[in-house]
């Protein structure tokens, strides 16, 4: 029996590998460097608003609730007003560092930490699995000063947010 066990343990292990490995496109945490490292460019080169081009790593759904959330109706302001990235309207991001838990079969989380204007910030990504690659389901802030119940991008724009319906942090 142990035999078996012996044999069957490292055959499971290669089929979760397996199963990251066919995701297509770069891991969770080699998207997150890649994001962090556009807002660490000189300013010449730096876009205004690094935003726009990374909610291709959004899930599709999270995309669309995105795109929802930052468009103006009629004149009135955004829901989302801010770099959600950067956790401001404005940045200055520096000694950014990326970290990971093990990835439990289809999902990941990634944890950035950095300064934005010497200010600590964290950012939490959910990540998923999908057929076009990894793909951002949520992400999140722990509690703060702005957000003492924390903050989830996906609960916040579902309640269509006011300052009195606080959006829960991920668990």
């Amino acid at each position: 029996m142990l035999r078996r066990t012996l044999l069957v343990l490292p055959l499971a292990t290669l089929l979760v590998q397996a199963a990251h490995a066919a995701t297509p496109g770069p891991d969770p945490v080699t998207i997150i460097k890649t994001l962090y490292a556009g807002y660490q460019a000189p300013p010449t080169e730096a876009p205004e608003s690094p935003t726009e081009g990374k909610k291709a790593f959004f899930t599709d759904s999270l995309e669309a609730l995105y795109t929802a959330a930052t468009s103006a109706p009629d004149g009135d302001l955004p829901l989302i007003d801010w770099d959600v990235f950067a956790n401001g309207q404005d940045f200055q991001i520096s000694d950014v560092t990326v970290t990971a838990t093990p990835m439990n079969g289809d999902s990941a989380t990634v944890t950035a930490r950095f300064n934005n204007f010497d200010e600590p910030t964290t950012v939490i990504y959910a990540f998923t699995a999908t057929p076009k690659g990894w793909r951002v389901a949520d992400l999140s802030y722990p509690p703060s000063v702005n957000f003492p119940e924390g903050f989830s991008l996906k609960a916040y724009i579902a309640a269509g947010n006011s300052d009195e319906t606080p959006a829960a942090v991920i668990p």
